[in-house]
C-alpha cells in the first residue's frame, strides 16, 4: 500500500484504503477482527504497515535507522502499537539469553557469544589446540578445581575464560565475570556509596563460577588485597566454589606483585592470597604471540 500522508488524509480515508490491503486483511483475520475495527485505528495500522515494509527490506541491524535500534511496530489485539524486537535483534538476544545468569559481567556482547565447542582450530598451532582440549575436557569432567591461565598479551586467556563462563551460564549456573583493574577502580571510586562494595563482594563470593580476569594488572592497594580479594578467595576456598583466573604473570610472579613492599607482613599477606589461588586452581600456561591482530 502506498504510504498515506496524515496531514492530507482523514482517519476515515486511511481506514477505507486499509480495508483493501491484502496484508491488513491477513492481520485482521489472524486476530479475529473485522474491517470495521479499522475505523478508529487507521493511523496505527497504517504506521504498522509502512514500518513492516521497511523492516522486511532491511538487511540487518547495522542498517536499522529506527529511533530504538532493532525494535519495530507490532499491533496488539486492540490494534494499538507495541514495540517489539525485530527478527535480527531477536536472533541476537537468543544468542545471549544466558546473560541473565551473570551476577556481574565485564564481557561485551561479542564475548558473550564465545563458545568452546565452536572454536575453529583448523589453522591453529598445536600448542593452542592442546589448551582448548584441556578446557573442553575440564568442562566435560565437571572439575571442582578451577584454572589459572597465564601468558603474554593477547594469547587467548580471556577468550577461553569467557568460553567457560558462557558454557556454565547456559547450563543455569550463576557467573561473575570480573575484570580486575576495572573492579579495583570501581570499588575505590564508590567506596562511600551505600552497599556498593558489599554487594559486589557478595556476588563474587557466592557465584557458582567466578572469573577474575587480568589479575595482577590492578592497582593493588592494601585495602583491595586484604579486605576485598582475600575475603572473596577465602570464602570460595572454604566453600569449594569454582574459580578461574587469567593473568599476564605466573602465580609465583603474582606473589611478588601482591607484596607491594618487602616487609615480612606484606610477604605473609601476599602468600595467603597465593595459597588460596593455588588451592582454587590449576595453572595453565598459554604461549604464543598476540592473537588480536589475526
Amino acid at each position: 500500500m502506498e504510504k498515506l500522508k496524515y496531514d492530507s488524509a482523514s482517519p476515515l480515508k486511511i481506514s477505507e484504503a486499509l480495508r483493501e490491503d491484502p496484508e491488513v486483511k491477513i492481520m485482521l483475520a489472524q486476530k479475529g477482527l473485522l474491517a470495521d475495527d479499522l475505523e478508529l485505528k487507521g493511523i496505527e495500522v497504517s504506521n504498522w504497515l509502512n514500518q513492516k515494509h521497511i523492516c522486511e527490506a532491511c538487511p540487518g541491524l547495522e542498517s536499522c535507522n529506527r529511533p530504538l535500534k532493532g525494535y519495530g511496530i507490532e499491533l496488539s489485539q486492540s490494534l494499538s502499537e507495541v514495540m517489539k524486537p525485530c527478527r535480527y535483534l531477536a536472533q541476537r538476544q537468543k544468542k545471549t539469553e544466558h546473560r541473565r545468569n551473570y551476577l556481574m559481567c565485564d564481557l561485551n556482547e561479542k564475548a558473550l557469544q564465545y563458545d568452546i565447542d565452536k572454536i575453529d582450530l583448523t589453522n591453529e598451532p598445536a600448542g593452542y589446540v592442546s589448551k582448548v582440549e584441556i578446557v573442553r575436557d575440564w568442562l566435560r569432567r565437571g572439575s571442582r578445581k578451577g584454572l589459572y591461565f597465564h601468558g603474554g598479551l593477547g594469547v587467548g586467556k580471556t577468550y577461553l575464560a569467557a568460553c567457560i563462563a558462557n558454557y556454565l551460564a547456559k547450563r543455569g549456573k550463576t557467573v561473575a565475570f570480573v575484570n580486575m583493574p576495572r573492579l579495583a577502580s570501581d570499588l575505590r571510586n564508590n567506596i562511600k556509596v551505600d552497599d556498593y562494595v558489599s554487594s559486589r563482594v557478595s556476588r563474587m563470593r557466592k557465584a557458582d563460577l567466578l572469573v577474575l580476569d587480568d589479575i595482577g594488572a590492578e592497582n593493588m592497594s592494601d585495602w583491595f588485597r586484604d579486605d576485598i580479594l582475600f575475603t572473596v578467595l577465602d570464602y570460595r576456598m572454604e566453600h569449594e566454589k569454582l574459580t578461574v583466573f587469567t593473568s599476564n604473570i605466573s602465580q609465583n610472579d603474582l606473589k611478588r606483585r601482591m607484596m607491594g613492599t618487602s616487609s615480612a607482613e606484606d610477604e605473609t599477606k601476599a602468600l595467603r592470597i597465593i595459597e588460596r589461588i593455588r588451592a582454587l586452581s590449576m595453572e595453565v600456561t598459554i604461549a604464543g604471540t598476540s592473537r588480536r591482530n589475526i
